[in-house]
């Protein structure tokens, strides 16, 4: 696949904390946070990795890593982290004629050394964290995922062509806060249209300098997002506002 360069989001972080000639690091994670919101409304058909990890489970819920934007399908159990065989024959059995996969509520939650009796548990993605249907408290899922690839610092990798876009969008979301501020900080309606305004622009840009896959990109893309005998779509998003198309 032909993927665009990689840098750390801390490139646009500390662009946008640049522009607005601000010093406080406090606010590094909520701006990072921004960030990831930018990424995903600008898209990036190269944007995440197929990723497999092991969760313990609080009652119902499963903290879900900060890197993850989808979910695509569980296991009971801990099946370590180089289980994407398991993954593909768990997958593939439920799009075969003896069960279906439920994309609207929730997927099955499946473990694959049932060969028959296949547990149905519902879930769904709440913040970031999964919600089981069913109190499975103190044990563990393997869960596979797909995620950023994060940097040294846990910075997520994003397009480098993203950096101009997504410092706008923090310097734009910076400015909506200080509606709130006292009035000698709070920054001018037609500021912040015009800041609104240029956000659209680069994001507008950015999408275009990724431009579209080729046929074979879009063939491995697909694959990854969609089980590749039924055509189902299995990625369950933690945001429901991930850009694919053009």
């Amino acid at each position: 696949m032909s993927i665009k360069k990689k840098i750390s989001m801390s490139n646009a972080v500390n662009a946008a904390m640049d522009n607005m000639n601000s010093q406080n690091t406090r606010d590094v994670p909520l701006y990072t946070v921004w960030g990831v919101e930018a990424d995903r409304k600008i898209g990036s058909y190269y944007a995440y990795k197929k990723t497999i990890c092991v969760l313990d489970v609080d009652h119902c819920t499963a903290e879900l890593p900060c890197s993850a934007v989808a979910v695509i399908a569980i296991l009971l159990g801990d099946h370590g982290c180089n289980c994407g065989l398991q993954f593909n024959s768990a997958i593939n059995f439920f799009s075969g004629g003896n069960a279906q996969i439920d994309t609207n509520a929730g997927f099955i939650v499946i473990d694959p050394y049932m060969t028959v009796n296949v547990t149905g548990v519902r879930w769904h993605i709440q913040g970031n964290k999964i919600i089981l249907s069913g109190d499975f408290d103190q044990q563990k899922i393997t869960i596979q995922y797909l995620a950023y690839e994060v940097d040294e610092k846990g910075f997520p990798l994003i397009n480098e062509n993203h950096v101009d876009a997504i410092a706008q969008y923090i310097e734009y979301k910076h400015s909506l806060r200080t509606r709130w501020f006292d009035p000698e900080y709070k920054i001018q309606e037609n500021v912040i249209m015009d800041l609104r305004k240029e956000w659209n622009r680069k994001c507008r840009n950015a999408r275009a300098e990724d431009g579209d896959p080729s046929a074979s990109d879009m063939r491995e893309i697909t694959g990854m997002i969609n089980n590749p005998l039924s055509g189902i779509g299995i990625a369950l998003w933690k945001y429901n506002d991930i850009y694919w198309g053009r």
